[in-house]
């Protein structure tokens, strides 16, 4: 937060802006107001701004396209890939 680490209890008011690395990339917003309750994750949007670099937005897919490529199923590897994989480097 205003690139200071924070705990996640810190208070943060209007104009903060709040960078997190998300994979291989930074992403960052500004805080631009607040609601009046609480609402569901889909309408935070209206409340940030994002002023992440194009830059760091095109390495987060990249790292995305990469980790898909990787695996057929973009899913997580399962204990028979884990262990083939173990095998592949030598940790047997």
């Amino acid at each position: 937060m205003d690139e200071q680490l924070v705990k996640p209890s810190k208070e943060i008011t209007i104009g903060v802006r709040i960078k997190f690395r998300k994979g291989s990339a930074w992403f960052e917003y500004k805080v631009t107001q607040f609601p009046k309750s609480r609402l569901g994750a889909k309408l935070v949007d209206g409340y940030l701004e994002d002023i992440t670099p194009a830059e760091q937005v095109e390495k987060y897919r990249l790292h995305q396209v990469q980790q898909i490529s990787y695996r057929e199923n973009g899913g997580k590897p399962n204990k028979a890939d884990r262990n083939t994989m173990r095998k592949l480097r030598g940790k047997e």
